[in-house]
């Protein structure tokens, strides 16, 4: 199963509302990278509804909390976690949320403003292995998207959710970062703070390469305990 067998579970009659969030949602708004894993934010009150449609559906529940709920694959394939929030939450994001295609499957996001709480959400909490990643996506949006963080409404959500821990990396998301680099001539423009954006590219090429990737690593890059420790803990609220 991959991302669109989870769309089409929620969408089975009873409809199940949701976003998608995590790394499709963030190539759904612009920056596209590899994933492994599907994420829904999901309400909490129909959590029940959840687990027993997933579980008919042949997922296998790994770990849950207040917060998360993972499971995986029996035959191995694509992870899909949930991400429970309240009612008040749920429908800000869902009257704000955009319809995208992915594959032959359409299934809403995030709004870029929610999309971009997600991630400082996420960054408050300086989760092991998290870090960099996270503030990777939320550099990319604010510059793909040519946004003035000098904007109140800007300023007002960098504050409210992620105060001081979004610009401190955690010492174990450096590792990598930090690698030494081999020293390659790309004959790339040298003009004062450039810096390339990563190449557009459309949710069904993301699809694609999320294939040739899975078929080159059908275990995943992760475990899912590794998966399971990268969990936030703290309930997100808008």
């Amino acid at each position: 199963m991959e991302i669109a067998d989870f769309i089409r579970l929620g969408h089975q009659e009873p409809a199940l509302r949701f976003l998608i969030i995590g790394g499709w949602a963030v190539g759904a708004h612009g920056y596209t990278r590899s994933t492994f894993d599907v994420d829904f934010i999901v309400r909490q009150n129909e959590r029940d509804q959840w687990f027993v449609r997933l579980t008919a559906g042949g997922l296998k529940l790994f770990s849950e909390s207040k917060t998360f709920a993972q499971f995986s694959q029996l035959a191995g394939g694509d992870g899909l976690d949930l991400m429970f929030v309240n009612d008040a939450t749920f429908e800000r994001m869902w009257q704000a949320s955009e319809e995208r295609l992915f594959g032959e499957s359409q299934a809403r996001v995030p709004c870029l403003d929610h999309l971009l709480a997600l991630k400082l959400h996420a960054l408050r909490q300086a989760l092991p292995h998290r870090t960099s990643k996270d503030a990777d996506d939320v550099e990319v949006f604010v510059r793909r998207n040519q946004l003035n963080l000098r904007n109140p409404r800007y300023e007002k959500l960098f504050l409210k959710i992620a105060a001081e821990k979004c610009t401190t990396p955690s010492f174990a998301s450096c590792e990598i970062r930090d690698a030494a680099r081999p020293s390659l001539d790309l004959n790339l423009p040298d003009g004062g703070g450039f810096a390339p954006l990563p190449p557009v590219v459309s949710l069904s090429d993301m699809i694609r390469r999320n294939r040739q990737l899975r078929a080159w690593f059908p275990g995943g890059i992760r475990t899912d305990a590794e998966r399971w420790r990268a969990k936030s803990t703290e309930e997100f609220c808008l």
